[in-house]
């Protein structure tokens, strides 16, 4: 199996993957790759080439041993490319080459890696071997913070260890948020103090997409720990936290982790979810968009209420639990159709996200279906419906109403 592993991982770096730019700009050496840092980090723009690396790179001699372990630690220090002020921008082709004893120690500082922070950004056919990258939070091998619809595709890790004193400590990337990741490997250590480990993302936050990726290493944490990506144990660390916390009263314990396990399963969170991607590249329908939003976004706000009321003086109380589910209901799919209004009609500063988003990915949306106008109507009648029910069930549940009315009129 191993041989079949190290067969893929070449194939991929030979794989078809075609980037358009103006004009190369080429790194042969590691003192051209450190100025490429330096201009980068202080601001330089690169958008105009598809920067390529033409050679091993080696930055440090002897770092590491077979197993990731440090051997010293007089090696110099690098500095990653790209920041959260300066983040780089543009194409990088590592033409299968590796970046070897790559050395950054400390543990308070976030964004360590080859990149620290990219957006926008295509990075492809790079390996991190035998190097060791430590710091606080959004930690990995080839990049630390991957955002704005940024790509990473065949980049790969080579016994290298990676350490995030605090989370999100990936073997490949630290966190993709809003970003995708194809065709990585790992066969590094991978480390976090608290939480958010995994073998190639340490956090797939927003939207993100990780396909068609392998870890074979080694990766530890205290909590949210995944073979692929750390934040995708959240689902079943939430689980874990209801069966501890209503461990004194069973019967409560059951009806909670019944009411998220049905929310949250193959029929309707994951269900939605797939459907929702198939959906970027399938038949638009009102039945199918309906499904999705039913099962997604609903689903959540419905378990959210209905275990809400559970735990209130009315838990028993069978009639008051289906009118919470459906308040849940109502305002899942009422959120949902302003998310996709908003995604149309606002910029990105207000809404704290790329804009235009459900357009460029084909997403199946209310306004793309049926038009802006019948899109609020619809919203404003789900909300109605749910305001509706909030006064039957009466009780002090101002903050809930108020609760519906924001979520409807938001304007991110």
């Amino acid at each position: 199996s191993m041989l079949l592993a190290f067969v893929l991982v070449l194939s991929m770096l030979g794989g078809a993957f075609t980037v358009s730019a103006a004009s190369n700009y080429y790194i042969t050496n590691a003192e051209e790759l450190k100025q490429f840092a330096l201009d980068v980090n202080a601001g330089k723009d690169f958008t105009q080439y598809k920067v390529v690396l033409t050679e091993d790179i080696v930055l440090n001699e002897n770092l590491v041993d077979s197993e990731g372990n440090l051997l010293r630690t007089d090696a110099e220090e690098w500095v990653p490319i790209g920041t959260a002020e300066h983040p780089f921008v543009g194409v990088f082709d590592g033409k299968g080459h590796t970046v070897s004893g790559l050395y950054i120690s400390g543990t308070k500082e976030s964004n360590k890696a080859l990149f620290g922070v990219v957006s926008k950004t295509t990075i492809y056919n790079i390996i991190v071997k035998d190097s060791y990258v430590s710091g606080y939070s959004e930690v990995g091998a080839v990049m630390g913070y991957a955002k704005d619809d940024s790509m990473i595709t065949n980049c790969h890790n080579y016994n290298t260890t990676v350490y995030a004193s605090y989370q999100r400590a990936g073997g490949v990337v630290g966190q993709v948020h809003y970003s995708n990741v194809f065709n990585c490997s790992n066969y590094g250590y991978i480390k976090a103090g608290s939480r958010c480990t995994g073998g190639i993302c340490g956090d797939n936050y927003r939207n993100g997409k990780i396909y068609n990726c392998a870890n074979y290493g080694i990766v530890e944490g205290r909590s949210l720990v995944g073979g692929i990506s750390g934040g995708t144990a959240l689902l079943t660390h939430a689980f874990e936290l209801l069966s501890r916390a209503y461990a004194g009263t069973p019967e409560i314990a059951l009806s909670l982790v019944r009411d998220l396990a049905d929310a949250a399963g193959s029929r309707r969170l994951i269900g939605g979810q797939v459907e929702d991607t198939i959906g970027e590249r399938g038949e638009i329908t009102p039945e199918r968009l309906d499904f999705i939003h039913k099962n997604k976004t609903a689903a959540l706000l419905e378990a959210a209420l209905t275990m809400g009321f559970r735990l209130g003086a009315q838990g028993g109380n069978a009639q008051i639990l289906e009118k919470a589910k459906e308040i849940g209901y109502c305002t899942g799919i009422a959120f949902q159709i302003v998310d996709d209004i908003l995604d149309q009609t606002s910029d990105a500063e207000t809404m704290g996200k790329p804009v235009q988003a459900d357009k460029a990915n084909r997403k199946l949306t209310y306004p793309g279906l049926h038009g802006l106008e019948n899109s609020r109507k619809r919203a404003d009648e789900l909300t109605a419906r749910a305001l509706t029910l909030c006064e039957e069930i009466g009780g002090n549940n101002g903050f809930l109403t108020e609760l519906v009315r924001t979520l409807a009129t938001r304007k991110n």
